[in-house]
Formats: structure tokens, sequence, C-alpha cells
């Protein structure tokens, strides 16, 4: 069988999120089992094999209208893929970036339901942002047009049937995979950095939607009681409404900043050396479509 999958980052890359993570997982796998596999991702114009697996990356043009600028880029991948001859396209329904082979080819699209933008926005901002009501008519028409929807969770599968009017029944349940030997050879690996002693760690952006004003809170009363104990946050700070979140977990954690430890964004081996060592790992987030 021949299957194009589509992400918008695929390793090596600096920025890898649970979308990339899943793409290479299954397009790995796949290619294990024989199949032939393209991954179409975002990137400097090239292409390379890794680990079985083609990999094509297409840079996105800018263009002065959004819009126009992410038709244009989905029309490119459509074209990517359909160079292929895939028998079937697998893809997330964030950002719809398969939405153009669901629309206009008969190639069937199979689409992962990750986390929908309407539900990033309602987490985050508590309404639905007038910029994201474009990609998010698109989201939805991309699973409404798919040959098959599937969700790592029952929770989101009801959630986003419900809200998108899909069929009762109709998205199937597949848990996420795990390499899980790929996960223990990067834990075991040394961490880019001294670490203290004992600390907890968080890994994720560093938003409303992943629990870091509780997180603040806790950690400001954890760490008041435990002199000994460190607070280790790894991810990208999103600049959430102008910083003022970001600022709440400070204000949260003044009393005991010097024992909170912003390491920003690490590649993924590196962060998974670093979360290995914890004593304790918190994920408070108000949402995961894979916790």
């Amino acid at each position: 069988m021949r299957i194009v999958l589509i992400s918008p980052e695929y390793p090596p890359a600096e920025r890898m999120g649970g979308i990339g993570t899943n793409t290479a997982t299954v397009a790995r796998a796949l290619a294990r089992r024989g199949e032939s596999v393209l991954v179409v991702t975002r990137g400097s114009p090239e292409r390379y094999r890794d680990d079985g697996v083609e990999v094509v990356r297409l840079e996105r043009r800018w263009l002065p209208h959004r819009a126009a600028e992410r038709l244009l880029a989905y029309r490119q991948v459509a074209k990517a893929a359909r160079r292929f001859r895939p028998d079937v396209v697998y893809a997330a329904e964030w950002e719809a970036e398969a939405w153009w082979l669901a629309r206009w080819t008969s190639i069937p699209v199979v689409t992962r339901l990750a986390t929908p933008t309407y539900m990033l926005d309602l987490l985050n901002f508590g309404e639905l942002q007038p910029e994201t009501a474009f990609v998010r008519r698109l989201e939805r028409e991309q699973a409404r047009r798919s040959a098959v929807v599937f969700a790592p969770t029952r929770a989101i599968a009801d959630r986003v049937s419900a809200d998108w009017g899909l069929a009762d029944g109709s998205v199937e349940i597949v848990p996420n995979p795990v390499d899980v030997d790929e996960v223990s050879r990067a834990g075991a690996t040394e961490p880019p950095l001294d670490l203290p002693p004992r600390f907890v760690a968080f890994i994720g952006r560093l938003e409303r939607r992943k629990g870091l004003e509780p997180l603040g809170v806790a950690l400001g009363r954890l760490l008041a009681t435990r002199p000994d104990m460190h607070a280790v946050l790894i991810g990208r700070d999103s600049g959430e409404e102008g910083g003022a979140i970001m600022d709440g977990f400070r204000r949260d954690t003044a009393d005991v900043i010097d024992r909170v430890h912003l390491l920003g964004e690490l590649p993924r081996e590196a962060a998974l050396a670093v979360v290995a060592r914890a004593e304790a790992v918190a994920l408070p987030s108000l949402w995961e479509s894979f916790g």
C-alpha cells in the first residue's frame, strides 16, 4: 500500500509537537511493515529518506492575504501527495492540511483528531477568535469529507462529534502509538544541563490550556514547604494575553522563584532526559486529547 502522511513538522526539527511525534511513530512503523510511505511536511525544500520513510519538505510561500496563503500551501501539499500516487492519505484535523485533498480529489483521506482550533480558542480565550474562523471551517470540512475519522480517546471523539455534527459512533477510537524503546533510550541519555537534585517537572507550552495558572499556585505552595525541592519547566512561552499568563505564574511563585527553572523549548530527546530524572511530573492540563 502507498500511504501519504501530512504533518506540520517531522524529525529532525527544532520544534516537535504531538502531531509530528505521532506522524514519525506511525510512518516508521508502517515502513517497517513494508508499506511505501511518504511524509509531506514543512521546512526548507528538500527530499530525503529516514528509516525507510520518504520525506518531502515544502516551504510555505508568504502572501499578504492569510487565507490565500493557506490555500496555496494546501494545494502544494496536495500536489506533492498526488505525485506519490497514494492509496490513502493520513493527517490530523489541526490546520486542515489535508483539506484540499479531501475537497478536490477522490483519494481517501483518514483524519485523526488532535485538538481542533475551536477547542483551543475556547480553552485559551474562553470564546472563538474571529481570526481563526476560516481555518475552523476548513478543519470541520476536512473531517466531514474524510473517508474515516478517528480519535485517540472517547472524550475527544464525543466532544468533536457533537460540535461538528458528525454521526454518532462514526468516529473510531484508536489509541496513539508510543515507541516505548525510543522513549526509554532518550530518557537514558545525559541531560543537556545540570539539574537540581530533587525537582518536579512540567513539559508543555506555557499557556492557559496546559494548566499554567493552577500550576503556579500549586508550585508556590509546594516549594514553600519543601526547601530542598525545585521546579523545572520545559516549554515555549506562547506569550498568551500579551504575557499576562506568565506574569501571573511569576507572581504565584515569587517567594520561591529562585527554585523555579524555565528551560524553554528543548529537543525531544533532551526534554525526555530531563523528565526522566524528575521526582514527579505535573501535567495539570485543562484538556489533552491524549493526556
